[in-house]
Parts: structure tokens; C-alpha cells; sequence
């Protein structure tokens, strides 16, 4: 058995294709396992995909015939056939430095509670400058935390964080255990948009997470992402709003982080969202409840919108 499975799933993007597969291949940590999936591109990708099939760190590959629609379907397929202890989602268009296995595994090996391990990532475009890091994602929660090395508690992450929002923004960046997810599940393929951010959640609760402050992997944000098509068709507000109703199933809040809650909910939603979502929110947050029976129904509002 491999120390760890990486999974590359592809749709579509044949341009940084042989990067991303070439920037796995490179790690100076070598115990691992390599599982290419692509979900029926139109480009070239499968021809691409289809020159590494010989490679000795190659386990599998596995052309779909039909698009499954949905990358988290992909990610729990990669999954069910990794055979190694930690699991690292490589996502076709980013690209990791030579030494993120070797830094991300000895912190998974020193510490059995922790589930989740990642690192600071830089932010590059399609043509693969670096624009900067991804510090201003978390810098408004809190300046400090993410410029140095941390483990802490999962639940706490939660609550303070993830809560807000989605604090591990790339999968690209993670690697976690696979006897974690065995128990927790994978990601919801109901998501289009924000199943990691749920999935996280999941793997975090009850256990503990690391943080590496060093950029070893390169996010990259082209016209192409998913959250750039997606958030335009409101996914974005529906689906945070399910985040939210599933954390409050699984962690108790006081009245006082509740209402910081529905504070900051209020603030990046009733007057950000297109008119047609404002509006609902803005009926809800009169009621000034958080509890899951209200958010049960501010969700389904939100599903019948999109």
C-alpha cells in the first residue's frame, strides 16, 4: 500500500494538463499512488492523460463516457478506488510544488488526530503568474492566524471560521486521511458549487487540523472555474445557506455566536445578492431566527430560485 493516493480529476483542461500531472509526478515524496479520471472532456485531455498510462506511479485511469455533471461525483469515484493511507485531490488546472507531500505527510504521520492538513496557496492566472496569495480570503476573520504554522481543534475551526466561510479554499491545497473520510463520507454530490466547503466541515468535527503557512500550491483562477459559472446562477447563496443548516445539526452555538452569525450572514447577503434572493433574505433576517427549521425553509425558497 502507497502512503498516499492522488487523484487528478479532468474535465476540459487539457491546457494545464500535463503541468498539473507533471507537478505530481515530481514530488520529492514518492510513496504514492496516481489515479487519472476525466469526465468525458472535449478537448484533448484523454490524448494527453493517455501518454502517462505506462508511468510506474500510475494506478489507474478511467475515461467516463458520458459527463457525470457534477466534480464531487468524480472526486467520491477517485476515492473508492484510492488505496492509500492519506488522499490528496490535485485538480487538473492548479500546479504543487516539488515539496508539498514532503511537508503535508510528516505532519499527518506526527499527529493522529488531525484529519485535515494544508498549506497557504498562491493565487496564478491561466497563464500561470503568481497575482498573490490567498491570505485575503481569511485576513478580514482574522489578520494574523494564517501567517504562521498551526494545528488547533476541527470543531473550533468550525465555529469560528468555516461557519463564515470557506477557509480551505482549494482542494489543491489539502491532504487528509482516508480512515477520517471512511466514517464521515464523502462530499455531497447534491452540491455543484461548495461540497468541499462542506466536505471539510465534515472531516474537521471531532477531529483536529494543520496549517502549513508556506505556498506549495498554486490555485489557479481562470474564466473557466466553476465558481466563476456558478455563482451566477445564485448556487453560491443557496448552497451556504445548507452549509449553515448542517453545521447547526452538528455543533452547538450560543445565542451570542448565533447572532454573530446571522450578522455576518445578513452582510454578505441581503444586499450582495441579485434582487430576486435580497428579497427573501432580507424577510428572513426580520424574523432574526437561526434555528433549523427557519433555515429549512429560507433554503428551499432559495432552491425554488435557482
Amino acid at each position: 500500500m502507497p502512503k498516499v493516493s492522488v487523484i487528478i480529476p479532468n474535465y476540459n483542461h487539457a491546457r494545464y494538463l500535463r503541468e498539473r500531472i507533471d507537478s505530481v509526478l515530481a514530488q520529492t515524496f514518492t510513496d504514492f499512488e496516481l489515479i487519472l479520471l476525466d469526465d468525458c472532456s472535449t478537448d484533448n485531455s484523454r490524448e494527453i492523460i493517455s501518454t502517462y498510462e505506462n508511468h510506474t506511479s500510475v494506478k489507474e485511469i478511467v475515461f467516463n463516457k458520458t459527463n457525470s455533471g457534477s466534480s464531487f461525483i468524480q472526486w467520491n469515484k477517485g476515492m473508492n478506488l484510492c488505496t492509500g493511507e492519506y488522499i490528496w485531490i490535485a485538480e487538473s488546472d492548479d500546479v504543487a510544488h516539488k515539496d508539498f507531500l514532503a511537508t503535508l505527510v510528516p505532519v499527518l504521520d506526527a499527529n493522529k488526530n488531525v484529519s485535515v492538513a494544508y498549506t497557504q496557496s498562491y493565487n496564478i492566472d491561466e497563464d500561470g503568474a503568481i497575482k498573490g496569495t490567498w491570505n485575503k480570503l481569511t485576513e478580514k476573520l482574522d489578520a494574523q492566524k494564517w501567517q504562521h504554522d498551526f494545528i488547533e481543534s476541527g470543531t473550533e475551526e468550525v465555529k469560528k471560521f468555516m461557519v463564515y466561510r470557506n477557509v480551505i479554499p482549494n482542494a489543491s491545497a489539502v491532504l487528509f486521511r482516508k480512515s477520517v473520510k471512511e466514517k464521515t463520507g464523502g462530499p455531497d454530490e447534491t452540491y455543484k458549487l461548495n461540497g468541499d466547503w462542506n466536505f471539510w466541515i465534515k472531516l474537521l468535527i471531532g477531529s483536529d487540523v494543520a496549517y502549513k503557512a508556506e505556498c506549495l500550491n498554486y490555485f489557479r483562477m481562470h474564466k473557466e472555474n466553476v465558481r466563476s459559472k456558478s455563482e451566477k446562477e445564485g448556487l453560491n447563496y443557496y448552497e451556504y445557506t445548507r452549509i449553515i443548516e448542517d453545521v447547526f445539526s452538528r455543533i452547538q452555538f450560543s445565542s451570542a455566536e448565533k447572532k454573530d452569525i446571522i450578522n455576518y450572514f445578513h452582510s454578505q447577503f441581503s444586499y450582495n445578492a441579485p434582487t430576486s434572493f435580497s428579497n427573501i433574505f432580507r424577510s428572513y433576517f426580520k424574523l432574526a431566527k437561526f434555528d433549523l427549521v427557519a433555515l429549512s425553509l429560507l433554503s428551499q425558497q432559495l432552491k425554488d430560485r435557482i
